[in-house]
């Protein structure tokens, strides 16, 4: 079976423009009214506010699939342990450096703007205490959580990525492309949709791994795509070949999300029992 044989430099660039997109994205949180954040300058802006919605369309979803594109590149020179111990020191360590020297600037300020009046160092202390932000404690990864949800995927997910590189593995994917004849490919998106459509009322994103049960599993999704699209190129080849068909679709959805949204035609706006009526999934 034919597989990827060199860097992608593209994907490389996606990812760069992605972080960017991130970086801009919590810059921005602050002066965007309609969602909760940490802190909130007291003047607001509706374009932030447009740009930062449209933004959180696609910025994880596509994080997420070149972070499964980047598992298959490391994982066609490496052991699946050799893997897991390179994972170990490029996310999880840094991970803990983050939540102990990065993050805890950032909740301090918090702290200042809620009437803390104790110096940082001070502060800095009670996050030895382990205790969980945001009930009372000063612990937490805040926007790392990316790097915690990868590094788990990347462990739990090692032996089934591993396994595709072998005979039995490729027997396997030969079966799958099929899916990169045609608009097959948007197949690919079904049970993305269905995690989404089915778990998000009740487990809306709360990035604490613990109680998030629909984004880690939403996200997972975007992940396997990503290391399958590149473990089978005719699937990168039909996105490639579909990409005006997807810009499309993905342009006039977008103008029938901010019709509604613009509109006050959300179904939380329009619906007396929202949670339980059937166009509320449709949305």
């Amino acid at each position: 079976m034919q597989t990827v044989s060199s860097r992608q430099s593209y994907l490389d660039w996606l990812r760069i423009l992605a972080i960017l997109g991130v970086l801009f994205f919590h810059s921005a949180m602050a002066y965007v009214a309609e969602w909760e954040w940490h802190i909130k300058n007291k003047e607001t802006s509706n374009l932030l506010l447009e740009l930062n919605f449209w933004l959180s369309r696609f910025r994880m979803p596509l994080l997420f699939f070149i972070s499964g594109t980047v598992a298959y590149f490391m994982l066609k020179s490496k052991s699946g342990l050799a893997f897991v111990g390179l994972r170990f020191r490029r996310l999880l360590i840094p991970l803990l450096f983050g939540m102990l020297v990065v993050v805890p600037p950032q909740i301090y300020v918090e702290r200042l703007n809620q009437g803390y009046t104790g110096s940082y160092w001070d502060f800095w202390a009670t996050v030895f205490e382990f205790k969980p932000y945001p009930s009372g404690g000063s612990f937490s990864w805040h926007h790392l959580w990316f790097i915690l949800y990868l590094f788990i995927y990347d462990v739990v997910f090692t032996p089934l990525f591993k396994w595709t590189f072998s005979e039995k593995g490729q027997n396997a994917l030969r079966q799958l492309q099929g899916l990169g004849k045609g608009n097959r490919i948007y197949i690919l998106i079904i049970p993305g949709i269905i995690i989404y459509t089915s778990l998000v009322l009740k487990f809306p994103g709360t990035n604490d791994l613990i109680h998030d049960w629909c984004n880690f599993f939403y996200w997972l999704q975007f992940l396997l795509v990503g290391f399958l699209c590149m473990a089978i190129p005719a699937l990168m080849e039909s996105i490639e070949r579909n990409r005006r068909l997807s810009f499309t679709i993905a342009f006039l959805s977008f103008i029938l999300i901010n019709y509604i949204r613009w509109n006050d035609h959300e179904p939380w706006d329009t619906i007396a029992n929202w949670r339980s009526d059937w166009r509320t999934y449709a949305f």
